[in-house]
């Protein structure tokens, strides 16, 4: 199997760039076309649960912008290019279905994120693109 397009997901995290720096260097071997996704959760605001502190959507947007430049510098210093999109739903059925939709050939995903506390041995996200993709998933760790 070629691998001619991959997706990469970030979270805005730490972690991100870890994942990015892995995705981009199998990328570089593999002579791949790179998306890089963000996902905004639609529960991740203040509307959603005003008793509990969560980031407002415009910080959200702001941390997937901020992946955004970091991808674009490390794909710089890789050789490469890649494409950006910020998606709005539910992180896991948002990353599959993009997937899905740009006929990716692998998807590369943290095993954890910003809810790591949530998940300790595998992130939420990530277990579920595992148990329902159709693409063949690569998780750094």
């Amino acid at each position: 199997m070629s691998y001619n397009k991959m997706l990469i997901s970030v979270d805005g995290s730490g972690y991100s760039e870890q994942v990015l720096e892995a995705g981009m260097e199998i990328a570089k071997d593999l002579d791949s076309r790179i998306y890089v996704a963000y996902v905004i959760h639609p529960g991740s605001s203040l509307l959603s649960n005003p008793d509990s502190w969560s980031p407002s959507r415009r910080v959200l947007e702001e941390m997937g912008k901020n992946a955004f430049r970091k991808a674009m510098v490390i794909a710089k210093e890789k050789g490469l290019s890649c494409e950006t999109k910020m998606l709005e739903g539910y992180p896991a059925d948002k990353i599959i279905d993009f997937a899905e939709r740009k006929n990716v050939d692998m998807i590369v995903i943290g095993s954890r994120g910003q809810q790591s506390t949530k998940k300790f041995l595998l992130g939420g996200v990530a277990e579920k693109v595992i148990r329902n993709s159709k693409k063949p998933v690569y998780v750094v760790r």
